[in-house]
């Protein structure tokens, strides 16, 4: 059974501050892995990018990777 979308914003937080980084890439595989998830669906999409809005972090679903960054202005022009 997948986790629930706001133990998964919790740990991809988690992962990002723990890395020192500013932006996040998790490849699909690794983010299936880390949902527990067999198949991917638009709702679940929906309910991960709500859950991370609330941690304050933007995912960006790409088509190789899923990207992750705080919302904040991290890299001024």
């Amino acid at each position: 059974m997948p986790k629930e979308p706001k133990k998964v914003a919790e740990e991809i937080d988690h992962m990002l501050r723990k890395s020192g980084k500013e932006v996040l890439t998790i490849t699909w595989p690794e983010f299936y892995t880390l949902n527990d998830a067999q198949r991917w669906t638009d709702e679940r999409t929906q309910w991960i990018d709500e859950a991370a809005k609330r941690r304050g972090l933007i995912f960006g679903f790409g088509q190789m990777v899923v990207s992750v960054c705080h919302d904040r202005n991290f890299s001024p022009v």
